[in-house]
């Protein structure tokens, strides 16, 4: 194996025979390539992350400070733009736009997840989940029981939906 300034050969994980499964690490491989804040930005979900952190009197950690600083720019915003500019975009937009949404915990799971506080009825009829039973633990003495979301409370009388138990940091 050897490192010089133009390419580098590493032999692929798992693979013992370095001779015939290699492959080439290329620096600046990735130079002319547009950066995902160039092709997709979820601007409404940013912007509602940024309201939401605006008012958010624990985030407005300078102000409680007693300084005012004119230029703070909420860190939902900074974030967005500097994880936009690294990611590279690639031909499949909507896929960037999901791993974009994920890695900015502003997917529909990741609002499940940090809403504890929002009931379970408001979550349930708003959000599109693809699997509740991954978060919530549905109930009804009699009839259907609705597999996906959004669910309508008036069509199912007598549901009853709570969080799921035990649910580790990581779901």
């Amino acid at each position: 194996m050897y490192l010089d300034d133009t390419t580098a050969e590493l032999p692929a994980q798992g693979n013992t025979n370095t001779q015939e499964n290699r492959f080439k690490i290329e620096p600046f491989s990735l130079k002319n390539t547009p950066s995902l804040i160039e092709q997709v930005l979820p601007a409404q979900k940013i912007s509602a992350e940024s309201q939401k952190e605006r008012k958010a009197n624990v985030g407005q950690t300078l102000t409680g400070l007693g300084s005012y600083w004119k230029g703070r720019k909420p860190l939902i915003l900074v974030r967005a733009c500097v994880l936009g500019a690294l990611l590279p975009a690639t031909d499949d937009p909507e896929k960037d736009l999901e791993i974009f949404e994920q890695l900015m915990a502003i997917d529909d799971e990741a609002f499940v997840t940090r809403s504890k506080g929002v009931t379970t009825k408001i979550i349930l009829e708003r959000l599109t989940l693809d699997n509740i039973a991954d978060y919530f633990v549905l109930s009804r003495k009699e009839g259907d029981i609705p597999e996906t979301t959004p669910i309508n409370f008036s069509k199912y009388p007598g549901l009853k939906a709570r969080w799921k138990p035990k649910l580790s940091e990581a779901e």
